[in-house]
Protein backbone atom coordinates (compact mmCIF):
# COMPACT_ATOMS: atom_id res chain seq x y z
CA UNK A 1 0.00 0.00 0.00
CA UNK A 2 1.51 3.49 -0.75
CA UNK A 3 -0.20 6.61 1.04
CA UNK A 4 0.04 9.14 -1.18
CA UNK A 5 -0.46 11.90 1.67
CA UNK A 6 2.99 10.83 2.96
CA UNK A 7 4.71 11.56 -0.26
CA UNK A 8 6.05 14.61 -0.61
CA UNK A 9 3.75 16.20 -3.92
CA UNK A 10 6.83 16.75 -5.89
CA UNK A 11 7.48 12.83 -5.61
CA UNK A 12 4.08 11.44 -5.64
CA UNK A 13 3.90 10.54 -9.34
CA UNK A 14 7.16 9.34 -10.13
CA UNK A 15 7.19 6.82 -7.40
CA UNK A 16 3.50 5.44 -8.43
CA UNK A 17 4.87 5.68 -12.19
CA UNK A 18 7.93 3.65 -10.87
CA UNK A 19 6.09 1.12 -8.88
CA UNK A 20 3.81 0.37 -12.23
CA UNK A 21 6.79 0.24 -14.49
CA UNK A 22 8.67 -2.74 -12.30
CA UNK A 23 5.27 -4.67 -11.64
CA UNK A 24 5.18 -8.09 -13.26
CA UNK A 25 2.02 -9.09 -15.06
CA UNK A 26 -1.11 -9.76 -13.74
CA UNK A 27 0.44 -7.99 -10.55
CA UNK A 28 -1.03 -5.03 -8.66
CA UNK A 29 -0.64 -2.71 -5.63
CA UNK A 30 -2.54 -0.06 -3.92
CA UNK A 31 -2.53 3.60 -3.10
CA UNK A 32 -4.45 5.25 -0.69
CA UNK A 33 -5.48 9.32 -0.78
CA UNK A 34 -7.52 12.24 0.60
CA UNK A 35 -8.54 13.11 -2.80
CA UNK A 36 -9.52 11.21 -5.80
CA UNK A 37 -6.45 10.54 -7.70
CA UNK A 38 -8.50 10.01 -11.26
CA UNK A 39 -5.82 12.74 -12.93
CA UNK A 40 -3.30 9.99 -12.36
CA UNK A 41 -4.95 7.16 -13.65
CA UNK A 42 -5.12 9.24 -17.66
CA UNK A 43 -1.44 9.89 -17.36
CA UNK A 44 -0.87 6.31 -16.59
CA UNK A 45 -3.51 5.44 -19.84
CA UNK A 46 -1.36 8.17 -21.84
CA UNK A 47 1.94 6.06 -21.09
CA UNK A 48 0.64 2.83 -20.78
CA UNK A 49 -2.73 2.35 -22.66
CA UNK A 50 -4.75 -0.56 -21.63
CA UNK A 51 -2.17 -2.34 -19.81
CA UNK A 52 -3.35 -0.24 -17.02
CA UNK A 53 -6.35 -1.58 -14.67
CA UNK A 54 -7.71 0.66 -12.28
CA UNK A 55 -10.22 -0.08 -9.30
CA UNK A 56 -11.43 2.03 -6.67
CA UNK A 57 -11.64 -0.22 -3.51
CA UNK A 58 -12.58 2.83 -1.41
CA UNK A 59 -14.04 6.25 -3.18
CA UNK A 60 -14.44 9.41 -0.79
CA UNK A 61 -15.48 11.54 0.27
CA UNK A 62 -12.41 11.46 3.36
CA UNK A 63 -10.60 8.38 1.64
CA UNK A 64 -9.43 7.21 -1.41
CA UNK A 65 -8.16 3.78 -2.20
CA UNK A 66 -7.38 2.36 -5.65
CA UNK A 67 -6.00 -0.89 -6.26
CA UNK A 68 -3.74 -0.39 -9.90
CA UNK A 69 -2.98 -3.34 -11.94
CA UNK A 70 -0.79 -4.16 -14.94
CA UNK A 71 -2.47 -7.01 -17.56
CA UNK A 72 -1.24 -8.32 -21.02
CA UNK A 73 -2.49 -6.21 -23.66
CA UNK A 74 -2.68 -7.10 -27.37
CA UNK A 75 -0.15 -5.22 -29.37
CA UNK A 76 -1.99 -2.72 -31.97
CA UNK A 77 -1.30 -3.21 -35.77
CA UNK A 78 -0.17 -0.20 -37.15
CA UNK A 79 -3.18 -0.12 -39.30
CA UNK A 80 -5.09 0.14 -36.09
CA UNK A 81 -2.91 2.46 -34.58
CA UNK A 82 -3.61 4.95 -37.66
CA UNK A 83 -7.27 4.10 -37.07
CA UNK A 84 -7.40 5.14 -33.50
CA UNK A 85 -5.57 8.55 -34.35
CA UNK A 86 -4.75 9.60 -37.60
CA UNK A 87 -2.32 11.79 -36.50
CA UNK A 88 0.22 9.40 -36.52
CA UNK A 89 0.04 8.59 -40.05
CA UNK A 90 2.65 11.26 -40.66
CA UNK A 91 5.54 9.51 -38.77
CA UNK A 92 5.27 6.35 -40.49
CA UNK A 93 4.99 8.01 -43.55
CA UNK A 94 8.56 9.69 -42.59
CA UNK A 95 9.51 6.57 -42.09
CA UNK A 96 8.45 4.29 -44.82
CA UNK A 97 6.13 2.35 -42.99
CA UNK A 98 3.07 1.50 -45.03
CA UNK A 99 -0.18 2.02 -42.52
CA UNK A 100 -2.72 0.60 -45.22
CA UNK A 101 -2.03 -2.52 -47.50
CA UNK A 102 0.85 -2.99 -44.87
CA UNK A 103 -1.22 -2.40 -41.76
CA UNK A 104 -1.68 -5.55 -40.10
CA UNK A 105 2.06 -5.75 -39.02
CA UNK A 106 2.25 -4.48 -35.27
CA UNK A 107 4.84 -1.86 -34.55
CA UNK A 108 7.85 -4.47 -33.36
CA UNK A 109 7.49 -6.48 -36.27
CA UNK A 110 7.56 -3.53 -38.08
CA UNK A 111 11.19 -2.10 -36.60
CA UNK A 112 12.37 -5.16 -36.55
CA UNK A 113 11.67 -6.05 -39.98
CA UNK A 114 12.92 -2.62 -40.92
CA UNK A 115 15.84 -1.79 -38.70
CA UNK A 116 13.95 0.84 -37.25
CA UNK A 117 14.53 2.37 -33.90
CA UNK A 118 11.62 1.66 -31.89
CA UNK A 119 12.09 3.40 -28.66
CA UNK A 120 12.63 6.67 -31.38
CA UNK A 121 9.84 5.88 -33.23
CA UNK A 122 7.60 5.41 -30.01
CA UNK A 123 8.64 8.95 -28.77
CA UNK A 124 7.92 10.59 -32.36
CA UNK A 125 4.46 8.29 -32.28
CA UNK A 126 3.99 10.09 -28.90
CA UNK A 127 4.53 13.53 -29.68
CA UNK A 128 1.68 13.55 -32.20
CA UNK A 129 -0.71 13.24 -28.96
CA UNK A 130 -0.19 16.76 -28.13
CA UNK A 131 -1.52 18.12 -31.36
CA UNK A 132 -5.39 18.54 -30.80
CA UNK A 133 -7.38 15.84 -33.01
CA UNK A 134 -8.94 17.62 -35.82
CA UNK A 135 -12.54 16.44 -35.74
CA UNK A 136 -12.44 16.46 -39.71
CA UNK A 137 -9.92 13.81 -39.65
CA UNK A 138 -11.50 11.41 -36.51
CA UNK A 139 -12.49 9.19 -39.40
CA UNK A 140 -13.09 5.95 -36.40
CA UNK A 141 -15.74 7.76 -34.97
CA UNK A 142 -17.61 8.26 -38.18
CA UNK A 143 -20.83 6.32 -39.12
CA UNK A 144 -19.65 4.01 -42.15
CA UNK A 145 -22.89 5.05 -44.25
CA UNK A 146 -21.53 8.24 -44.07
CA UNK A 147 -17.60 7.43 -44.08
CA UNK A 148 -18.79 5.48 -47.59
CA UNK A 149 -20.47 8.84 -49.04
CA UNK A 150 -16.72 10.63 -47.76
CA UNK A 151 -15.12 8.20 -49.42
CA UNK A 152 -17.10 8.23 -53.04
CA UNK A 153 -16.94 12.17 -52.69
CA UNK A 154 -13.27 12.69 -51.49
CA UNK A 155 -11.30 10.05 -52.55
CA UNK A 156 -13.49 8.70 -55.41
CA UNK A 157 -13.63 11.47 -57.37
CA UNK A 158 -9.72 12.72 -56.90
CA UNK A 159 -9.05 9.30 -58.67
CA UNK A 160 -11.08 9.73 -61.56
CA UNK A 161 -10.23 13.19 -62.22
CA UNK A 162 -6.34 12.10 -61.52
CA UNK A 163 -5.60 8.57 -63.59
CA UNK A 164 -6.43 9.98 -67.26
CA UNK A 165 -3.92 12.93 -66.73
CA UNK A 166 -1.21 10.44 -64.86
CA UNK A 167 -2.04 7.71 -67.73
CA UNK A 168 -0.97 10.87 -70.30
CA UNK A 169 1.71 12.35 -68.55
CA UNK A 170 3.60 9.31 -67.59
CA UNK A 171 3.10 7.46 -71.44
CA UNK A 172 4.48 10.88 -72.74
CA UNK A 173 7.50 11.13 -70.46
CA UNK A 174 8.42 7.60 -71.40
CA UNK A 175 7.81 8.33 -75.33
CA UNK A 176 10.26 11.42 -74.54
CA UNK A 177 12.63 10.35 -71.93
CA UNK A 178 12.38 6.42 -72.51
CA UNK A 179 15.56 5.92 -74.37
CA UNK A 180 17.94 7.24 -71.41
CA UNK A 181 15.32 6.35 -68.58
CA UNK A 182 14.27 3.05 -69.53
CA UNK A 183 12.20 3.13 -66.17
CA UNK A 184 10.06 5.35 -67.16
CA UNK A 185 8.42 2.27 -69.62
CA UNK A 186 7.64 0.27 -66.72
CA UNK A 187 5.81 3.48 -64.90
CA UNK A 188 4.13 3.51 -67.52
CA UNK A 189 3.05 -0.14 -67.88
CA UNK A 190 2.51 -0.26 -63.95
CA UNK A 191 0.53 2.80 -64.13
CA UNK A 192 -2.25 1.74 -67.64
CA UNK A 193 -2.10 -1.49 -65.29
CA UNK A 194 -3.74 0.89 -61.91
CA UNK A 195 -6.02 2.40 -64.02
CA UNK A 196 -7.32 -0.24 -65.15
CA UNK A 197 -7.83 -2.06 -61.95
CA UNK A 198 -8.96 1.06 -60.35
CA UNK A 199 -11.76 2.12 -62.40
CA UNK A 200 -13.51 -1.17 -61.76
CA UNK A 201 -12.72 -1.50 -58.28
CA UNK A 202 -14.47 2.14 -57.64
CA UNK A 203 -17.32 0.92 -60.17
CA UNK A 204 -18.00 -2.25 -57.69
CA UNK A 205 -17.68 -0.07 -54.71
CA UNK A 206 -20.17 2.42 -55.65
CA UNK A 207 -22.19 0.06 -57.13
CA UNK A 208 -22.44 -3.33 -55.02
CA UNK A 209 -20.09 -2.86 -51.05
CA UNK A 210 -21.25 0.29 -49.79
CA UNK A 211 -25.07 0.37 -51.07
CA UNK A 212 -24.41 -3.42 -49.05
CA UNK A 213 -22.73 -1.79 -46.37
CA UNK A 214 -25.13 1.12 -45.74
CA UNK A 215 -28.02 -1.66 -46.03
CA UNK A 216 -26.18 -3.92 -43.44
CA UNK A 217 -26.44 -0.03 -41.19
CA UNK A 218 -29.72 0.90 -42.06
CA UNK A 219 -32.61 1.23 -39.24
CA UNK A 220 -34.13 -2.11 -40.40
CA UNK A 221 -31.19 -3.73 -41.74
CA UNK A 222 -30.81 -6.52 -44.19
CA UNK A 223 -33.87 -7.29 -46.42
CA UNK A 224 -34.57 -10.50 -45.63
CA UNK A 225 -31.37 -12.14 -47.19
CA UNK A 226 -27.77 -12.19 -46.11
CA UNK A 227 -25.69 -9.58 -47.57
CA UNK A 228 -22.66 -10.33 -49.70
CA UNK A 229 -20.04 -7.59 -47.86
CA UNK A 230 -17.46 -10.30 -46.54
CA UNK A 231 -16.91 -12.04 -50.43
CA UNK A 232 -16.93 -8.58 -51.80
CA UNK A 233 -14.42 -6.63 -48.63
CA UNK A 234 -12.29 -9.93 -49.54
CA UNK A 235 -12.35 -9.18 -53.22
CA UNK A 236 -11.53 -5.15 -52.79
CA UNK A 237 -9.01 -6.03 -50.09
CA UNK A 238 -7.12 -8.02 -53.04
CA UNK A 239 -7.53 -5.48 -55.40
CA UNK A 240 -5.85 -3.05 -52.87
CA UNK A 241 -2.68 -5.18 -52.38
CA UNK A 242 -2.59 -5.07 -56.60
CA UNK A 243 -2.76 -1.27 -56.87
CA UNK A 244 -0.72 -0.39 -53.85
CA UNK A 245 2.59 -2.77 -54.50
CA UNK A 246 2.09 -1.40 -58.27
CA UNK A 247 2.37 2.19 -56.63
CA UNK A 248 5.58 0.94 -54.40
CA UNK A 249 7.39 -0.50 -57.30
CA UNK A 250 7.01 2.83 -58.94
CA UNK A 251 8.08 4.93 -55.89
CA UNK A 252 11.06 2.17 -56.35
CA UNK A 253 12.31 2.34 -59.95
CA UNK A 254 11.77 6.15 -59.53
CA UNK A 255 14.28 6.93 -56.59
CA UNK A 256 11.43 7.93 -54.38
CA UNK A 257 10.27 10.34 -57.79
CA UNK A 258 13.73 11.88 -57.74
CA UNK A 259 13.75 13.61 -61.08
CA UNK A 260 16.81 13.57 -63.26
CA UNK A 261 18.70 16.51 -64.16
CA UNK A 262 17.63 15.73 -67.78
CA UNK A 263 14.33 16.16 -66.78
CA UNK A 264 11.76 18.66 -68.19
CA UNK A 265 9.01 20.45 -66.99
CA UNK A 266 6.09 17.69 -67.58
CA UNK A 267 8.69 15.29 -65.92
CA UNK A 268 8.30 17.47 -62.71
CA UNK A 269 4.57 17.52 -63.34
CA UNK A 270 4.38 13.92 -63.84
CA UNK A 271 6.56 12.87 -60.26
CA UNK A 272 4.88 15.23 -58.24
CA UNK A 273 1.38 14.04 -59.39
CA UNK A 274 2.49 10.39 -58.85
CA UNK A 275 3.63 11.37 -55.71
CA UNK A 276 0.66 12.88 -54.44
CA UNK A 277 -1.74 10.20 -56.08
CA UNK A 278 0.67 7.50 -53.59
CA UNK A 279 -0.06 9.69 -50.47
CA UNK A 280 -4.07 9.75 -51.72
CA UNK A 281 -3.97 6.11 -52.19
CA UNK A 282 -3.01 5.35 -49.06
CA UNK A 283 -5.14 7.64 -47.18
CA UNK A 284 -7.73 6.02 -49.18
CA UNK A 285 -6.83 2.30 -48.71
CA UNK A 286 -6.57 2.88 -45.22
CA UNK A 287 -10.04 4.51 -44.71
CA UNK A 288 -11.29 1.02 -46.18
CA UNK A 289 -8.75 -1.63 -44.70
CA UNK A 290 -8.76 -0.11 -41.72
CA UNK A 291 -12.02 1.43 -40.80
CA UNK A 292 -15.01 0.50 -42.80
CA UNK A 293 -13.93 -2.92 -43.70
CA UNK A 294 -13.76 -4.08 -39.82
CA UNK A 295 -16.65 -2.59 -39.02
CA UNK A 296 -18.81 -3.75 -42.02
CA UNK A 297 -17.51 -7.13 -41.43
CA UNK A 298 -18.75 -6.99 -37.37
CA UNK A 299 -22.38 -5.77 -38.43
CA UNK A 300 -22.70 -8.62 -41.44
CA UNK A 301 -22.07 -11.19 -38.66
CA UNK A 302 -24.14 -9.68 -36.27
CA UNK A 303 -27.41 -9.41 -38.51
CA UNK A 304 -26.77 -12.82 -39.87
CA UNK A 305 -26.70 -14.29 -36.35
CA UNK A 306 -30.22 -12.06 -35.54
CA UNK A 307 -31.44 -13.19 -39.01
CA UNK A 308 -30.25 -16.86 -38.24
CA UNK A 309 -32.22 -17.06 -35.02
CA UNK A 310 -35.41 -15.63 -36.32
CA UNK A 311 -35.64 -18.32 -38.34
CA UNK A 312 -34.95 -20.44 -36.15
Amino acid sequence: MIDVTQIAPKNRHQIILGTFENLTTGDSFRISNDHNPKPLFYEMREQWGDAVTWEYLLNGPDLWEVKIGKQAVKELSIGEMVALDFRKAEVFKKYGIDFCCGGKASLSETCKEKGIDRILLEMELKKTTLAPIDPSQDFNNWEPSFLCDYIINTRHKYVLKTLPELVFYTQKIAAVHGEHHPELLEVADLFETINNELLQHLKKEEEVLFPAIKEAFSASGPSGHKTIIASEIERMSAEHELAGGAMDRINQITGNYEVPDDGCSTYHVSFKMLSQFEDDLHRHVHLENNILYPKALVKENLNNTLANEKSN
